[in-house]
């Protein structure tokens, strides 16, 4: 590693010991929690240190598993507000049945929001939830995606994936 990405991740462990500074990390994940709540947006609770959790399921009921609603879920933030996601659902953790090659869709249905530690304000997240609260009202106006492009190591499909609106 250099010598910065070294220091980088010293400072990282000496923060994530101080307690002054997992409570503000917890804090600023707790405040876009209760803001995405206020909005009416489906979360998953707790919210945790690092991040929140968006139930891509209830967001978007009328989106089936395998039109991946919490992928429409991540392109649509970034089309309203250019904030990145990740989807964490039927893309990521599906499979294929390896016998009758049928699609196998996991129990977790969610888009994760991120919080890199020292970068976002508070600011940063009244961008999203007011972002995620115009798409939760204008909802019915979505429709889902199809999967067009998916790379040979399915564990990882979602990094390589690539996807149509439908």
């Amino acid at each position: 590693m250099a010598g910065r990405d070294l220091e980088g991740l010293a400072v990282g462990l000496q923060e994530g010991c101080d307690e002054q500074y997992l409570e503000y990390r917890i804090n600023q994940s707790k405040y876009l929690g209760e803001q995405l709540k206020e909005r009416g947006v489906p979360i998953v609770e707790p919210t945790g240190g690092h991040g929140v959790y968006v139930d891509g399921r209830r967001f978007f009921p009328h989106i089936p598993q395998h039109q991946f609603p919490s992928q429409r879920l991540v392109v649509a933030l970034y089309e309203e507000a250019g904030v990145r996601a990740l989807e964490i659902g039927a893309c990521a953790f599906g499979s294929k049945d390896p016998n009758t090659g049928e699609d196998i869709f996991p129990e977790i249905e969610t888009m994760r929001i991120a919080l890199s530690r020292r970068v976002y304000t508070n600011d940063h997240m009244d961008v999203i939830a007011n972002a995620l609260g115009y798409i939760y009202k204008n909802r019915d106006n979505y429709n889902g995606m199809k999967l067009v492009q998916e790379g040979s190591v399915t564990s990882l499909r979602h990094f390589t994936a690539g996807f149509e609106l439908l």
